[in-house]
């Protein structure tokens, strides 16, 4: 490496830790590049777009709760989902609507935080099985609009996994939405 991209590569560990993102995740990417026998350029790059994301991230927890602990458990799952292929834009209309919930139901601080992990690991394992971005969106955002509490949110995220076996991804997801939208809850898609 010149000099210039391990300056680089160090201020954008740095800069992880100065903004109380983990740094493990850079760290993790430069090695992955080395591995890969990536020039350096491309390295520092990908260890630029990944504390771009944790950033991002963050943001976006923080607007899902203002417990530490609950932001710091969110911001991992949330880089997973946008790394996926979750876009921006979608991952912020779910924060909206789980806002949204949170402000028309009586729930405490504590349910309101295991929904919005539960709902962000549901989201994590949607992108990652290849849901398109859009459908994870909508399929989430018809859940929470019909209550769903954490304990079912996580219910949907099992069933979504189990069901891949049988039928394409976007099917199942398209099969979620609609069962959601007509009432559906936990199991609702399975034999319906």
């Amino acid at each position: 490496f010149r000099d210039e991209n391990i300056i680089r590569a160090q201020h954008e560990v740095m800069n992880c830790a100065k903004s109380g993102l983990p740094t493990e995740p850079v760290m993790s990417k430069a090695l992955e590049g080395l591995a890969k026998q990536a020039s350096e350029q491309q390295i520092v790059a990908a260890m630029a777009t990944v504390h771009s994301r944790y950033a991002q991230s963050k943001r976006l927890a923080k607007t899902m709760s203002e417990e530490k602990q609950t932001v710091d458990t969110m911001t991992p799952i949330i880089a997973d989902s946008l790394a996926a292929g979750m876009k921006t834009k979608d991952m912020e209309t779910i924060a909206a609507q789980l806002k949204t919930q949170n402000q028309t139901q009586t729930k405490n601080k504590t349910d309101n935080d295991k929904l919005a992990i539960q709902t962000m690991q549901t989201t994590r394992t949607m992108a990652r099985l290849g849901i398109r971005s859009s459908d994870v969106s909508d399929t989430l955002c018809q859940a929470l609009k019909h209550n769903y509490n954490q304990q079912e949110m996580k219910q949907l995220r099992h069933q979504i996994s189990k069901q891949t076996d049988r039928m394409s991804h976007q099917e199942v997801a398209n099969q979620h939405a609609r069962a959601i939208g007509k009432g559906g809850r936990g199991s609702g898609s399975g034999g319906s």
